[in-house]
């Protein structure tokens, strides 16, 4: 049985688009006319969200690339988010040296102005999106965010997103508690599709929305990608809290389990936050969160002051 599978028999009814909307994503894609979709004055913007012809960046779906990282910059400044200086996002503050030939190519295109005018259609996206949902009487919407590690590799010994997350789970319900904190991004695909994403149902990860902070949905862009939410964080930590039920994960997610004190002891070192800054990343969501030990410190320091 999949992760996703699991999750539905739990009893959750995920908002699906199209009992909503009234239409498959093939139906989107064949008669735009019959359905809300959005209209983006710039192709850059769009380009952000999925392959458009000619498109220079990296869409969101790739890996969240160049493209992400324009979208949620163009996010954060249009909707008003405060993410802390000392935690932005990760793919903001870490992408950019892979990409080195897009941000050239961002740096000629975007003047004072046209920046402005992409901000402009941020806000009409979001506006759409809210108007659509309040017309069909939404407050909340269900949904789940299927999350596997890059290299789909969680027998190795590198901690990763979705096993540090099993981890946190496994070793929260040994001690009690009944959530668990971790960061995530300032915008994170969630989806209301069976099925959806197989190769990525390591760790499933059930949400009750706000339509606030919903961005977007593949209903309102021009593309076949059924089933698809974009959700916006607005935690200036990047911190989120998720109850333990409300997270699943697969038998491919490799977890030691641990006794009640040696579980408090793994807890008591870790930590959600991260701390990012120039010079050094820091990165608590592998290794279970654990903070940096003082020989490591010690490394880090001789490292920033070598010459």
């Amino acid at each position: 049985m999949s992760t996703f599978e699991k999750t539905i028999n739990k009893g959750y009814k995920l908002t699906s688009q199209y009992e909503l909307f009234g239409c498959t994503s093939y139906e989107i894609m064949s008669d735009k006319s019959s359905f809300p979709i959005f209209k983006f004055n710039d192709s850059l913007l769009e380009s952000c969200f999925y392959y458009v012809p000619d498109g220079k960046l990296g869409h969101f779906l790739d890996c969240k690339s160049s493209g992400y990282a324009l979208l949620a910059y163009l996010t954060e400044i249009a909707l008003g988010i405060k993410r802390l200086p000392w935690a932005k996002d990760r793919i903001l503050d870490a992408y950019f040296g892979d990409y080195r030939k897009d941000l050239e190519w961002l740096s000629k295109e975007l003047s004072a102005q046209r920046i402005n005018d992409l901000l402009d259609d941020v806000k009409r996206l979001y506006l759409h999106t809210q108007n659509q949902l309040r017309m069909k009487g939404l407050t909340h919407v269900k949904l789940v965010r299927h999350i596997c590690d890059r290299n789909n590799n969680l027998s190795s010994s590198f901690e990763g997103y979705t096993s540090t997350i099993a981890g946190l789970k496994t070793c929260s319900e040994a001690i009690g508690n009944d959530s668990v904190e971790f960061e995530m991004d300032l915008i994170n695909s969630f989806t209301c599709s069976l099925g959806s994403y197989p190769q990525l149902q390591y760790v499933t990860i059930y949400q009750e929305i706000p339509i606030e902070d919903v961005l977007c949905c593949s209903a309102f862009l021009n593309k076949n990608e059924g089933g698809e939410w974009h959700i916006i964080n607005r935690n200036p930590s990047g911190v989120v809290k998720v109850k333990l039920d409300d997270i699943t994960f697969s038998d491919n997610v490799s977890v030691k389990r641990y006794s009640k004190e040696k579980s408090q002891k793994i807890l008591d070192r870790s930590t959600p936050y991260a701390i990012r800054g120039i010079h050094y990343q820091d990165y608590p969501l592998l290794n279970l969160g654990y903070r940096e030990g003082l020989i490591k410190k010690i490394a880090r320091w001789v490292f920033n002051h070598a010459r």
